[in-house]
């Protein structure tokens, strides 16, 4: 168990890591009193925990929590090759990836959305920038906050974005009217907001997307810019959802791993959930016992 402990501890958080082992433990005091060993356990024997997760009166989310925990294990224990088959290998979280691939933008959409937006004076080039990224870079929120000027390379034609508590570093290759639009931004738009913040103390002036109001925040920017798109766009829900949608086109050209890259996913299960495809030879207990359907 301290091998596990110190696997954990290398890829996950304290806090993910205490709560892997705390799942552990009752999982392990479950098979205890079935008379499972780990070894010989099978894919019907995690439905059957998953029955009595149920019966427990625990929530889906708790539920998701605890596969995800044991998930890890099980990892740990194939890639080690400490178990010949990984009996979660086929389990998916069926809510999850619903979630995630509902409301997607088709890439015309996408695209309508960047050509027709129509700002403010003052702002609309910024907001265009905003747009720019998360549609053709699929960049987070948190990705479009941590933004600096330094994080661009416009004569590589890259951007360089650092890594984040969500989000791995990566580099990420500009469309060529993406570069012309980011060096018009930096060399006339950008300083005449940057003429707004003066004086401001203790406000930074190299954070690529400015703000021009005393005391905003990248946040407030995305809160009024989301109502505006919504008002123009009726088909538009979330600057997540454009994310999401840009994730999942991603898979038709490039491969997972690539795809994990270019999204900043830490782990490869985060970009699977974004797989359309599903597995047609998964068992028929699956679907009928799957707490999460």
């Amino acid at each position: 168990m301290n091998d596990y402990e110190n696997y954990l501890k290398k890829r996950f958080k304290p806090r993910t890591s205490l709560n892997d082992l705390n799942v552990l433990k009752l999982f392990n005091n479950w098979l205890d009193e079935q008379k499972i060993a780990v070894l010989e356990l099978q894919t019907e024997d995690i439905l059957n925990y998953i029955h009595y997760c149920r019966e427990k009166g625990n929530k889906h989310s708790s539920i998701q929590v605890k596969l995800q925990s044991i998930r890890h294990y099980f990892d740990y224990l194939y890639h080690n090759k400490i178990i010949p088959n990984n009996p979660m290998q086929h389990l998916t979280i069926k809510t999850q990836a619903q979630s995630i691939l509902s409301d997607l933008l088709e890439e015309s959409q996408l695209d309508y959305i960047y050509n027709h937006y129509k700002g403010k004076t003052k702002t609309h080039h910024r907001n265009k920038i905003i747009l720019s990224l998360a549609i053709y870079q699929a960049l987070s929120v948190k990705d479009l906050a941590g933004l600096k000027v330094e994080h661009l390379d416009l004569d590589q034609g890259e951007i360089n974005l650092p890594g984040h508590s969500r989000g791995k570093a990566r580099k990420l290759q500009l469309k060529s009217f993406q570069i012309i639009e980011l060096h018009n931004y930096l060399t006339v738009f950008r300083p005449k907001l940057l003429q707004t913040r003066k004086g401001f103390y203790g406000q930074a002036n190299d954070d690529l997307i400015l703000t021009s109001r005393k005391g905003f925040n990248f946040k407030d920017i995305r809160q009024q810019f989301t109502i505006d798109l919504r008002k123009q766009f009726p088909f538009f829900k979330s600057f997540q959802q454009i994310r999401r949608s840009v994730i999942v086109l991603w898979l038709k050209p490039y491969n997972l791993r690539q795809v994990q890259y270019m999204a900043g996913h830490g782990s490869i299960q985060t970009t699977e959930k974004y797989t359309i495809s599903q597995i047609d030879d998964l068992k028929e207990e699956v679907n009928k016992f799957h707490p999460l359907k």
